[in-house]
């Protein structure tokens, strides 16, 4: 049996229920890809180059109780179809908006008082690329309203 270094097809497509190539080279270059886990490997491309098409901006928890706080993160879209996390610290953060308070460098939103339980929009943008995201601020504590009576 031989054991080829490469799988090509004088490059064209080449695939089978287990993998797909394209344009393969003699090993030297190609995109190869497997369908789940859905990953892409860019043989001959210095530091497997893509580009960002979209960005969505996740919470690592769906609420958050006011006066807490909770790390933001996000998923990029790549342009090949396949998506990859993005850590908190490498998005540039928009100023926060009411009611989130503050976002830390690395992504940490801290959340304000809030009298109901209100949604939170968070947004930042990784590689020139916009994105936006939400999750909910919880009200915890009693805040009842005072009447006045004359």
């Amino acid at each position: 049996m031989n054991l080829a270094s490469t799988i090509d097809c004088g490059g064209q497509r080449s695939s089978s229920a287990h993998y797909q190539q394209d344009d393969s080279i003699g090993g030297i270059v190609g995109v190869a890809s497997v369908g789940v886990p859905n990953e892409v490997a860019r043989h001959g491309y210095v530091g497997q180059l893509l580009e960002v098409t979209n960005l969505t901006i996740t919470a690592s928890a769906l609420s958050v109780p006011e006066t807490g706080s909770v790390q933001l993160g996000g998923f990029a879209l790549l342009d090949d179809g396949t998506a990859m996390a993005v850590d908190g610290l490498h998005i540039i953060w928009n100023s926060p908006v009411v009611p989130v308070s503050t976002i830390s460098v690395n992504g940490v939103a801290t959340t304000a008082t809030v009298a109901v339980d209100t949604a939170a929009l968070v947004s930042g943008s990784y590689l020139g690329v916009y994105g936006s995201g939400s999750f909910l601020v919880l009200n915890i504590t009693a805040q009842g309203t005072i009447y006045s009576f004359r």
